[in-house]
């Protein structure tokens, strides 16, 4: 079973190959020559930052007991085979699925035998056990953890989610001038938004990784969490 430094080293990676993708469409930014403003997919961008970033602190952050941790990479480790069996099993034949459905069975039950995962609702085992959710925590009980107020985060979740789901909010929100690729106020103010957004959860990524890695990297990094704590102080 993979281990909690391991996993949060490769979403850390995530975290920051995102916050580079990011900067690469950033108008008039070093990354990037062009002048196209697009608000929304800058907005799934952050959607998708603001869940790693919870992983992250969920994982490789959070203080909890060493059972409860254990717990959490048990439940990311089902998730995994779970997905992995699922997009390959109308590809692959009954025999060779074989082995991925024994490990899902054997992972499915010492989940069962787990103490701590007897103390969760009996919805979210369920949940767990299909492979619908690979956290214990929902994303609004994360962000409370990591310490925002839980209407703003919902709030910002919700504007962001309606653009990673192209809803009809996200384009009936557009006009002659908006969402056309073009600067103008209404972009500039939802660029606003995003990278506040973003350099905050980049900053508290930076700072959780070297605390996590702290022997390894400080050494190495010393400009860089200087800079991530003066985002984080404001």
């Amino acid at each position: 079973m993979m281990g909690r430094d391991f996993i949060a080293s490769q979403v850390y990676k995530r975290l920051v190959l995102s916050g580079l993708t990011i900067c690469s469409m950033l108008p008039h930014g070093k990354m990037n020559k062009s002048n196209i403003w697009d608000s929304s997919s800058l907005a799934i961008l952050t959607r998708a930052m603001m869940e790693t970033y919870n992983t992250f602190f969920y994982i490789g952050v959070d203080e909890v007991s060493t059972e409860q941790l254990n717990l959490r990479i048990s439940v990311f480790n089902l998730h995994w085979n779970i997905e992995k069996y699922n997009i390959q099993k109308d590809s692959f034949s009954p025999e060779d699925l074989c082995p991925f459905e024994k490990r899902m069975a054997e992972e499915k039950e010492a989940l069962k035998n787990n103490e701590e995962f007897k103390k969760l609702v009996k919805e979210l085992q369920n949940k767990i056990l299909s492979g619908k959710t690979a956290l214990c925590l929902s994303h609004e009980e994360i962000a409370v953890k990591i310490g925002f107020v839980e209407s703003y985060f919902k709030r910002m979740y919700k504007l962001l989610s309606n653009h990673t789901h192209n809803s009809p909010y996200a384009f009936l929100s557009e006009s002659e001038i908006r969402g056309r690729g073009i600067e103008n106020e209404r972009e500039v103010g939802d660029y606003a938004i995003s990278v506040e957004l973003l350099m905050g959860y980049l900053s508290m990524g930076i700072i959780g990784q070297v605390n996590l890695m702290r022997e390894k990297i400080y050494e190495n990094n010393k400009e860089g969490l200087i800079f991530a704590e003066s985002i984080m102080k404001g």
